[in-house]
């Protein structure tokens, strides 16, 4: 019971308040009566737990709140300045991608006027107009490389993000449990105008925010158009397709096509080799003239989208009796200058081994874009593996990789 006394009762009211107890416990058995009752108020508390990312220069630290200042100099073209930072996680919650972005750029201009004519220090220089960004996320204990960043403009990273997904869904493990190497390297390409760059130098901080969710991917099983209701009446504007096919000549079935909706507007053939990865790359060239183009190992075909896409991309997989993968994959939005990399995809059916009779399986990846991100194009690439069972049934569609456009 509680011993609280502030019930501002007096020493006559409890002990009249007594006596009638005794009253009515003398009469039990002739009548009901209620007992004493007794509330007791439990306290329970929780905390949001935590993402913490730390930087350090070696692999053991000392650890670091960002940003990091960076400054480029002696830099010569065909030149590559690398920087590398090591990071972890201890807060108390799984950090599942990683964005990079840079800002508070300082660029000035050479002091040798025989190098350039402009040597006005107050409109910057052109060293980060020509300076190019890329790099490697690896694994502190093991060396993996678990994602790659794309050779892109210095300035597309100056004017966006670019995301490094982590596998399933974990990139930092909470409280410290692994380590990234972060290698990121500047390269300074040959160019007929690599004189104006003479003598600039570039300084800016390397923002990196780590973050619980992807919010601009999601994964799931089944078909893409169903499960994200593309339309909203499982529909696509357009598609792109790379399936195993019978990899006959031209008056065969097709193993490449692109086209509007469901509709085959073009189609070309390609022999998959079991087993073996291929490049792939799917562009798109913006609201202005709205083709695209899908490049499997070589074999392209192009199309011109009838109306201006509307939103998400989807990149989905299909096996039965076979194993369709995505490696390394980058979406390149060329508009908001956005770059997700390490996209990685696998689809697997084996009826035979899990005892699985329900057909082929069905995994797909979804870019949360909207219209205007689309809107001056984007570019899809990476590597697509193809591995066939002995009792693959062969049907056309049987096993596929589709890029799903809504």
């Amino acid at each position: 019971m509680t011993d609280d006394d502030n019930f501002g009762l007096s020493r006559r009211k409890v002990l009249g308040s007594i006596g009638t107890i005794g009253i009515a416990a003398g009469g039990i058995g002739a009548s009901t009566w209620a007992g004493y009752t007794d509330d007791e108020v439990k306290q329970l508390s929780t905390h949001a737990g935590s993402l913490d990312l730390r930087i350090g220069d070696e692999r053991s630290g000392p650890w670091r709140n960002g940003p990091i200042r960076v400054k480029l100099g002696e830099i010569s073209p065909g030149d590559t300045v690398k920087d590398t930072e090591y990071l972890k996680n201890v807060g108390q919650t799984d950090g599942a991608c990683l964005g990079m972005r840079i800002s508070n750029v300082k660029s000035r201009e050479g002091k040798t006027p025989d190098a350039e004519t402009d040597t006005d220090h107050s409109n910057g220089g052109e060293l980060d107009d020509q300076i190019k960004i890329g790099g490697k996320v690896k694994d502190v204990e093991t060396g993996e490389v678990l994602a790659h960043i794309p050779r892109i403009p210095f300035r597309h990273a100056r004017r966006g993000m670019v995301t490094i997904l982590g596998d399933d869904g974990v990139l930092l493990q909470k409280n410290g449990g692994n380590k990234l190497k972060l290698e990121v390297g500047f390269y300074f390409p040959h160019r007929e105008d690599n004189n104006e760059a003479m003598k600039d130098s570039l300084t800016f901080d390397l923002d990196l925010r780590l973050y619980q969710k992807c919010d601009i991917v999601d994964r799931g099983t089944g078909f893409v158009k169903v499960s994200e209701n593309f339309n909203e009446n499982e529909t696509k504007s357009g598609y792109a397709r790379a399936r195993y096919g019978d990899g006959g000549g031209s008056t065969q079935t097709w193993e490449v096509a692109v086209g509007n909706d469901d509709n085959v507007d073009d189609q070309g053939q390609y022999d998959w080799t079991s087993g073996e990865e291929v490049p792939f790359k799917f562009e798109y060239s913006g609201f202005d003239t709205d083709e695209a183009t899908f490049t499997l190992d070589g074999t392209s075909v192009s199309t011109s989208f009838d109306n201006n896409l509307n939103g998400r991309i989807g990149i989905q997989g299909k096996a039965d009796e076979a194993t369709v993968q995505v490696h390394d994959a980058t979406l390149h939005l060329k508009g908001p200058k956005k770059i997700v990399s390490n996209i990685d995809l696998t689809a697997s059916n084996d009826d035979a081994s899990n005892g699985d009779t329900g057909g082929r399986a069905l995994n797909y990846l979804v870019a949360n874009t909207s219209a205007s991100d689309l809107a001056d194009g984007f570019t899809i690439e990476g590597m697509a593996e193809v591995t066939i069972q002995d009792d693959f049934p062969g049907g056309d569609e049987d096993v596929a990789l589709d890029v799903v456009l809504e």
